[in-house]
């Protein structure tokens, strides 16, 4: 990537204050939308940028999509700076805010499945081979 097309990804706030979070965790464009309190076509306008520029890396989970910095898509000594500078109190305290969010999402996705699974638990009797053959 060319400095100059680096600097101006890099140039905005709220560009930075992703990268800050998806340094700590992959998360998906909703949870970007709650940490950083913006509307979800501000997220997807700056995740483009960011795509484009391969500064992050996606990751698909069904209909889901799931980002992460792509740290190899920085020269060092750029990664280097916004680490020091994502030490600084206002990047702390959004990233101190994940793991919550994670928490949430673990037990959602624990309440979805044990919902599922009492769901179909019936499924077996529907579909055993003595109701098969009499159908």
């Amino acid at each position: 990537m060319k400095y100059d097309s680096l600097f101006k990804v890099l140039s905005d706030a709220t560009r930075l204050r992703i990268l800050n979070l998806l340094d700590e965790a992959q998360l998906n464009g909703n949870e970007l939308m709650e940490l950083l309190a913006i509307p979800q076509s501000s997220v997807s306008k700056h995740l483009k940028a960011l795509r484009d520029s391969d500064l992050i890396d996606e990751r698909k989970e069904g209909t889901w999509r799931f980002y992460s910095l792509r740290q190899e898509g920085l020269p060092a000594q750029a990664l280097k700076m916004l680490q020091e500078m994502w030490g600084q109190k206002e990047y702390q305290r959004e990233r101190s805010q994940i793991g919550g969010l994670l928490e949430r999402r673990r037990l959602f996705s624990e309440a979805y499945f044990q919902g599922e699974a009492g769901a179909r638990e019936g499924l077996g009797v529907l579909y055993s081979e003595e109701t098969l053959l009499r159908g």
